[in-house]
């Protein structure tokens, strides 16, 4: 049988196919689940570290 994945469109008869991941995300923040899943907007991901990412490379220059 077909599944969908992606963003949830009603018009699809197939089953929609959710991960334990999805239904974490669903558990932490309903409305984060809601524009990912449904209007499509990802959720947004941790930034780097950028003091981290820059002395490392500096040491690693230098050493």
């Amino acid at each position: 049988m077909a599944r969908h994945r992606g963003t949830y469109k009603p018009e699809h008869p197939e089953p929609y196919e959710l991960g334990r991941s999805r239904i974490q995300n669903f558990m932490d923040c309903p409305a984060c689940f809601y524009l990912d899943r449904v209007k499509g907007i990802p959720i947004p991901s941790l930034y780097g570290w950028p003091l981290n990412s820059a002395t490392d490379y500096l040491l690693k220059k230098d050493f």
